[in-house]
């Protein structure tokens, strides 16, 4: 492998659980862009996020992006990386960007579990209610994924092993050396 894999995509969509796996299996290294901004930080991203806003989010996570290996790894990137074209420029050199979609539905029923109660909603508008902040993001951010993904991959109805098999399906009969 050549390239670095970028894996990109709202969140709850499984990039994380996704990113470990086929790090594991391809036998390279794993970076989570959202645990390296906490671990610059100090704090939960949601903590931060409240306190300094998503703004200076943003400046931190180009940073971090800066600072990623350019050798052959596995990147998750947070949901919001593509709101960011200098984030997305420098993530698109020497990698493969695979959107990691899932259907908006199952998206809203995986953060309404207790686990993703820390996730800060993206937006002041939706009135507080997760579900409104979710589609409406979604729908913004979706012609941002298709833009930068070189590869769609949707995990809604899909065992970890079907999708982690397209992926590499996808890769091995594509002109991306990975």
């Amino acid at each position: 492998m050549t390239q670095r894999l970028v894996l990109i995509g709202f969140r709850g969509a499984g990039k994380t659980t996704l990113g470990t796996e086929l790090a594991s299996r391809l036998g390279l290294e794993y970076c989570s862009t959202d645990k390296l901004i906490e671990h610059r930080i100090g704090t939960s991203i949601a903590e931060f996020v409240t306190e300094h806003g998503w703004t200076e989010f943003r400046r931190i996570e180009h940073g971090v992006i800066q600072n990623l290996p350019q050798t052959p790894v596995v990147i998750d990137c947070g949901g919001g990386v593509v709101e960011s074209e200098a984030n997305m420029q420098l993530l698109a050199n020497n990698s493969v960007i695979v959107w990691i979609d899932t259907d908006v539905e199952d998206i809203v029923q995986r953060l309404s579990t207790a686990d993703n109660a820390h996730r800060p909603l993206l937006s002041t508008n939706s009135g507080g209610d997760m579900r409104t902040d979710t589609l409406a993001n979604y729908e913004r951010r979706k012609p941002m994924y298709e833009r930068w993904s070189q590869m769609r991959v949707n995990t809604s109805q899909q065992t970890l092993e079907h999708i982690i098999h397209t992926i590499a399906e996808r890769l091995i009969h594509s002109d991306h050396n990975i």
